[in-house]
């Protein structure tokens, strides 16, 4: 089995347009390849928007588990954007979040490390959908905990 990998920042995903360009291009990558597992960012500016509003709320500090939850979401809103504009474009594609893979890190606040990632599980999902969409910046600990892993 051919297997790309790919991950497409917050610019090349910062609106539906872009969304819609991207699957595209992944449309064009099976022509050359059996399966696609593509990482996405969230669209450009959200992170940003979502970490001003956690420090509005927590008198400016984000080093918090909530803190992590929230910043989270924007990749996982366009987890789900993506896999439908793939859809759209005729690609059979399944999007995961980060606990059903799983994407396991350690148990660091903003800043967590990746310490394993359930390939058979990954692969299993393969073989459901030739694409399969995860969510960047983030994992899950052990015990099931969302946690990002640092901005850059």
């Amino acid at each position: 089995m051919s297997l790309l990998v790919v991950k497409f920042g917050g610019t090349s995903v910062a609106n539906t347009a872009r969304l819609q360009e991207v699957a595209h291009k992944i449309k064009q990558m099976l022509n050359r390849h059996d399966r696609v597992v593509v990482v996405t960012s969230a669209m450009a500016g959200a992170t940003n928007q979502l970490l001003q509003q956690c420090k509005d709320i927590n008198g400016g500090t984000v080093a918090a588990e909530a803190t992590d939850m929230v910043l989270a979401t924007g990749e996982q809103v366009n987890v789900g954007l993506l896999t439908l504009a793939l859809h759209q474009a005729g690609v059979p594609a399944k999007g995961l979040m980060s606990w059903e893979v799983p994407i396991q890190t350690n148990n660091t606040i903003s800043n967590a490390r990746i310490e394993s990632i359930n390939t058979e599980r990954l692969r299993a999902h393969l073989e459901q959908a030739p694409v399969v969409v995860l969510p960047g910046f983030q994992g899950v600990t052990a015990e099931g905990r969302l946690r990002t892993l640092g901005r850059g």
